[in-house]
Formats: structure tokens, sequence, C-alpha cells
């Protein structure tokens, strides 16, 4: 019980620092306008996340989602979060 409370609480804490982190670096046009209005940042960003992780929003999400089966001790969330994460990684196969 322990052991899953805390991997629960490290899944929460990484995967906010991946959302937020990525967030702060693509700024608020960048994060929620730029596929929608075709509005893209002048390079590629490398700064802290994404010279860690190369998809920091979809990886972060998976693991706060995974924080909150784990808290919640629901085999089910658990099953959803890896649900989640496969989601991402086929849309991501498709985003190139």
């Amino acid at each position: 019980m322990l052991l899953t409370q805390l991997l629960g609480y490290a899944c929460f804490a990484v995967g906010n620092i991946l959302v937020l982190s990525s967030f702060f670096a693509l700024g608020l046009t960048c994060t929620f306008l730029g596929d929608n209005l075709d509005i893209l940042m002048g390079a590629r960003v490398t700064s802290l996340p994404f010279n860690v992780n190369d998809n920091p929003m979809s990886n972060g999400t998976a693991l706060m989602s995974l924080d909150t089966a784990l808290l919640s001790k629901s085999p089910a969330g658990i099953f959803l979060s890896s649900v989640v994460y496969a989601v991402y990684r086929v849309a991501l196969e498709f985003e190139g």
C-alpha cells in the first residue's frame, strides 16, 4: 500500500513537472493555438523538458492519469492509463 502511494505521488510530481515546464517553454499561444491556427515557433524548442523527453505533454498527462489510478487503487484505472498512453503513442506516429 505504501509503495503504491509513493509511486502515485511520484507519477503526479513527474507528470506535472513535464506538463507545466513544457507549457512554460512553449507559451500560451503555441501550447493551445499552435496546431489549430498554424502558429509555429521560429525554431524547435530544445530547453527543459524537451531536452529530456520528446513529448513531455503527452507523457506527463499519461503519468498524471496513472497517478490517479494508483492513488485510487483502481485496476481499471491502471488499464485505462495504459490505453491513454497507447493512444498518445499512435497519435504521435501520425503527427510525425
